[in-house]
């Protein structure tokens, strides 16, 4: 295989994924401040939310309002190369002087919908005014993972992939994270990628396969009968879920 031909079979795998920084998920986590992008009917939206890790996230928008609102919906967004909003109508409370709202919602992550751990959600909150005008807040983010574990996270500049961890030490995670810098300088080099031109991946690691079992996606019984699943790439999402530190699984997946 020519590097043009290596280049035409591995390029669409490593799809633009949005990267933003954003904060760990946990109990009543603040996600951010939004201001309106479009209308005048949201003054300003506090947006918290909690993981409950293989059910859902519960979002909560508190916002101060300019009118009475006839309408909520909540829109969201599993970032991606294949990123697609869904919305859904929330529960709203309105107080008493019609000042403020309190609009809940919960994103199924499990029940009906699989979205594997380090998935990005991008969220935001449309409002109808009672004159029928709409206003939409600035999105915030929120990155799924399991808020019971400690995770870690590395970053190395010269791979495109930040490591999210857990069951192993920094000294584990720095050695794996050199040892796959090194291989992905030779790919580069042979498929002629300049520095940056590839955007980054999450690569989410468990300390070993049976630790990571119950977070890969659903697989049938027929599937995994005499097979050994030691890592998964999700590149709908802009990720991999590895069962251990393997610098030769992550280059793979990769």
């Amino acid at each position: 295989m020519t590097a043009k031909q290596a280049a035409r079979f591995l390029l669409p795998v490593l799809m633009v994924v949005l990267f933003a920084v954003v904060a760990l998920p946990g109990q009543s986590r603040v996600l951010g401040y939004a201001s309106p992008t479009s209308g005048n009917l949201i003054d300003s939206i506090t947006v918290t939310n909690q993981v409950h890790f293989g059910r859902g996230i519960d979002v909560r928008f508190d916002a101060q309002v300019n009118g009475p609102v006839s309408e909520a919906r909540s829109i969201f967004t599993a970032l991606g190369n294949r990123s697609i909003s869904s919305y859904a109508y929330p529960t709203v409370t309105t107080s008493p002087d019609g000042s403020s709202i309190v609009a809940e919602f919960t994103i199924d992550t499990g029940v009906r919908t699989y979205y594997p751990p380090g998935t990005e959600f991008e969220i935001r909150l449309e409002l109808t005014g009672s004159n029928g005008a709409t206003s939409l807040s600035d999105p915030v983010q929120v990155l799924y993972l399991d808020p019971t574990i400690q995770w870690h996270m590395l970053s190395e500049p010269g791979i495109p992939l930040d490591f999210y961890y857990y069951g192993f030490s920094e000294s584990v995670a720095q050695r794996m994270a050199d040892r796959v810098d090194s291989s992905w300088q030779q790919i580069a080099a042979a498929l002629g990628l300049a520095p940056g031109s590839v955007e980054r991946f999450r690569a989410i690691i468990y300390p070993n396969v049976d630790a990571a079992t119950s977070a890969f996606p659903p697989t049938s019984a027929a599937a995994t009968d005499g097979e050994y699943f030691g890592g998964f790439a999700m590149d709908r999402y802009g990720l991999f879920i590895l069962g251990g530190p393997s610098p030769g699984t992550v280059i793979h997946e990769l």
